[in-house]
Parts: structure tokens; C-alpha cells; sequence
């Protein structure tokens, strides 16, 4: 049976929240309070992570699509569940469209999409395969080597004095207004992303899972606070109006690095950043939905719905957007007022409500129960 321990989870979670926010920014719309508006939605997407923690516990030994078919019965529950394992495979075939863009613009310019794009899904593949304690293995193992090149790149930007306190002032200065438009987007495509993860809880170890929300909500912490630390970077190296401005504002103040004239543009640094996390990011997704597609189907293999869940991801990455403005557009517009916040932040809360309501009222026990259930 797989089992994952809770080093494991705590760093799939960080590393899948980070995802591509690494490399396209953080609420850079809301200029130099960007950091503010990280802090804001880290705090909102700690006390979210907890509901859902809650709601797990309320319905021991189930996963997220079986929720729905549970609290709402099936004629309503199966659709509604339905709905999970397409959006992991559209969320997936946007990361792939993020990658798509990146290398076009970044990294290999001039070189075809797909010779990119076809070696990294079937790796993808190779780890769907390979099940899920192999993808959280390899997310415990990546996960340092992120945080030590994190350490290194703030070593570097303060070493080649272009971080500069001034950039930070006047705090507040523009409102609250264009923080609370940013935190928002952040608590639904960062931290509501997270939901995902109750594909995967029943596989924690039996001894660590009433340690479950703690895990959760201190590995968001830590992003959030990595995330704030970023923005704090990239507004102090390029200051408000350049950020506001820039798509890639990591990679643009990498380049800005430049100590003793021996260490300069460290392009691949931010490359790197961004190849793990997206790579992860889209293995989890994919993951989740073909486990997802699994039990909602009874099949009793993979093989097929991994060959059909990577071959429709691809397809869509490359397919559903013709430029970089298109892409972004619907990613930071269009596709979290309508598909995240209602299935990541709307539909989980309704469920939460109605399973606590229907736990008091069957079993006749407090709304959070004191002991989590054995599977």
C-alpha cells in the first residue's frame, strides 16, 4: 500500500504552491505592496487549508471526489465530482502553456515547442507510472536543493547591492484597494490550489494523520513567507514600476546580478526554479486526476487514463492559447472568477457546511470531532 510520511507531504505542498509563481511573480499588479498582499493571502489560505483539513476529518478514509457522491448523493455528487479531474487536467495543460511561453521567450529561442514539450510529459508519464510515493520521494528530495538556491540567490542580490529599501516606501501609499484585488487572486491560485491534496491524505501514514492539519497549515506558512521574502526582492531590485511591468520579474532581476564581475546574469538559476516547480506542479495535477478518473470509473488499472489524462493535457497547452497575452489574460482574469473560486473556494466551504451539519446531526457529535477516525 502506499504510504507517504510527513516530510514527504510538507514538501509537495511547498513545492507545489510555489509552482510557477517563481518565475511569473506573485500580486506584482499591486506594485511595491506586493509583499502585503503575499502576507494577506498566506494568512487567508492558512485558516482555508484548515477547513479543508477539518473536512477530511469529517469523512475519514475518503478522498475529494468521493466527498460529493457522500454529502450530496449520487445524481448530484458524481457530476459535481466530475468536475475536479477535468480541472486538474485543464490546470495542468495551463502549466504546460506556461512552459510553452517561457521557452519560446527565455530559454530556447527559435527551437520548436514540442521538442520541449514532448521529452517533459513523457517523464510526466514515467512518474505517473511510477505511482505517487515515487513523485512525493522525488519532492522531498528536490525540495532542499530549492531552498538552498533560494538562500543563494538572496546571498547574490545583497552581495551585488542592488536591493535598495527606498523602492519600499511609501507603504500603503497607493490604498488598500489594489492589495485586496491581489490577495484575492493569490488565495485562489496559490494557496485554494491546495485542495488537491485531499486526493492524496488517505496515503499519509495512519500515525501522522492526526497530525494532517498541522502539516497543511505549516507548510503554507512557509510558502507564503517564501513568496513575501521574493516579493520583497523583486521590488527592492526593480522598484514599483518595473515590476508592475515585467512578466518574468524573478528571472529579470537575476539578471540584474552581478558580483566581483565573476558571477553575472543568473539566467539559470531562475530556469531551474522554474523547470522543477512546473514540472512537479503538473505531475501532481495529473496524479490527482488520474486517480481521480480511477475511482470514479471503478477502473482497475491506470495505464489508459494515464495515456489519455497526459495526451489531452499536452494537446490543450499547446493549443489554448496563440500568444503569451492571450495566456496570461485568462489565467490571472478570466479563469479564477469563474472556475477557481467556485470549485476551489465556493463548492469545498458548501461541502464542509453541509458534512458538519449532517455529522452533528446523525451521530450526534461536536462539529469538530476530537478524534480523527481510523480507515
Amino acid at each position: 500500500m502506499i504510504r507517504i510520511s510527513k516530510y514527504q507531504l510538507f514538501a509537495s505542498i511547498v513545492l507545489f504552491q510555489i509552482g510557477t509563481t517563481i518565475i511569473f511573480g506573485f500580486s506584482s499588479e499591486a506594485g511595491r505592496d506586493a509583499w502585503i498582499a503575499a502576507l494577506l493571502s498566506t494568512v487567508a489560505g492558512c485558516c482555508f487549508i484548515f477547513l479543508v483539513s477539518v473536512m477530511m476529518r469529517l469523512q475519514p478514509g475518503l478522498t475529494l471526489v468521493q466527498w460529493f457522491p457522500t454529502q450530496f448523493g449520487l445524481g448530484l455528487g458524481v457530476p459535481l465530482a466530475w468536475l475536479y479531474p477535468l480541472l486538474f487536467i485543464y490546470v495542468a495543460g495551463r502549466i504546460i502553456g506556461d512552459i510553452r511561453f517561457f521557452v519560446n521567450m527565455m530559454m530556447l529561442p527559435g527551437t520548436p515547442v514540442w521538442a520541449v514539450i514532448v521529452p517533459l510529459m513523457l517523464v510526466v508519464s514515467y512518474i505517473l507510472f511510477s505511482g505517487l510515493e515515487v513523485l512525493c520521494r522525488i519532492a522531498s528530495i528536490l525540495f532542499p536543493i530549492i531552498l538552498i538556491l533560494f538562500i543563494l540567490e538572496i546571498m547574490l542580490l545583497n552581495g551585488a547591492k542592488i536591493l535598495h529599501l527606498d523602492y519600499l516606501r511609501p507603504i500603503m501609499g497607493a490604498g488598500w484597494e489594489r492589495v485586496w484585488d491581489q490577495w484575492q487572486l493569490g488565495i485562489s491560485q496559490t494557496f485554494g490550489e491546495s485542495i488537491l491534496f485531499a486526493m492524496f491524505w488517505t496515503n499519509l501514514n495512519t500515525k501522522d494523520r492526526k497530525k494532517l492539519p498541522k502539516v497543511m497549515v505549516i507548510a503554507t506558512l512557509f510558502t507564503g513567507v517564501l513568496i513575501s521574502i521574493m516579493n520583497l526582492m523583486n521590488v527592492m531590485a526593480l522598484g514599483e514600476s518595473v515590476l508592475q511591468r515585467s512578466v518574468f520579474p524573478n528571472l529579470t532581476v537575476l539578471r540584474l546580478v552581478s558580483v566581483a564581475d565573476f558571477l553575472e546574469n543568473l539566467d539559470a538559476l531562475g530556469m531551474m526554479y522554474f523547470t522543477v516547480t512546473a514540472f512537479l506542479k503538473i505531475s501532481f495535477y495529473l496524479m490527482a486526476a488520474v486517480m481521480a478518473v480511477k475511482q470514479l470509473t471503478l477502473a482497475k488499472s491506470n495505464g489508459l487514463i494515464i495515456i489519455l489524462v497526459t495526451s489531452i493535457a499536452s494537446v490543450m497547452g499547446l493549443t489554448m492559447a496563440s500568444n503569451l497575452s492571450e495566456h496570461l489574460e485568462v489565467a490571472f482574469n478570466n479563469f479564477p472568477r469563474y472556475l477557481w473560486l467556485p470549485l476551489t473556494i465556493y463548492l469545498p466551504l458548501l461541502l464542509l457546511i453541509v458534512a458538519g451539519i449532517r455529522t452533528k446531526w446523525k451521530k450526534g457529535q461536536p462539529f469538530l470531532p476530537e478524534r480523527q477516525q481510523q480507515q
